[in-house]
């Protein structure tokens, strides 16, 4: 688990044929392994961090919430989840209220869209897997 995606973290490399991106900065990884669930230390940044993260009580799946987040703003321009400070921002990914309301989103694909309300689904029971 990387336990900090976010766009910084994310780095595009020219190749001859192709563009390879690359995930930077494993301070916060730690190698998934089902018997050390769930995992209880909180990591993260604010904007980006899955609110089962924030509960201390997670799992793999937290990294595609991230995921999630990560998609919203490259396609909005905006996080999601927004506030004037940690507290604020914590509380409203906690909350998990978040919409397509902005007239941005009406260039957007139902697909595209459809794929964040999975990535970004507070019961990590329902939220889309790496698989």
């Amino acid at each position: 688990m990387h336990r900090d995606l976010k766009p910084e973290n994310l780095l595009l490399e020219e190749h001859k044929n192709y563009e390879q991106v690359k995930l930077i900065d494993f301070g916060t990884a730690k190698k998934f392994e089902q018997k050390d669930l769930p995992i209880t230390q909180m990591v993260g940044t604010p904007y980006y961090i899955a609110p089962e993260v924030i509960k201390k009580s997670y799992n793999e799946k937290c990294d595609l919430w991230s995921a999630g987040v990560i998609m919203y703003i490259i396609l909005s321009g905006q996080p999601p989840f927004g506030g004037r400070n940690e507290k604020q921002i914590m509380d409203n990914v906690q909350n998990g209220k978040f919409n397509f309301n902005n007239k941005v989103w009406s260039n957007v694909s139902q697909e595209a869209k459809d794929l964040i309300n999975s990535l970004l689904e507070r019961d990590v029971t329902k939220r889309f897997s790496a698989e």
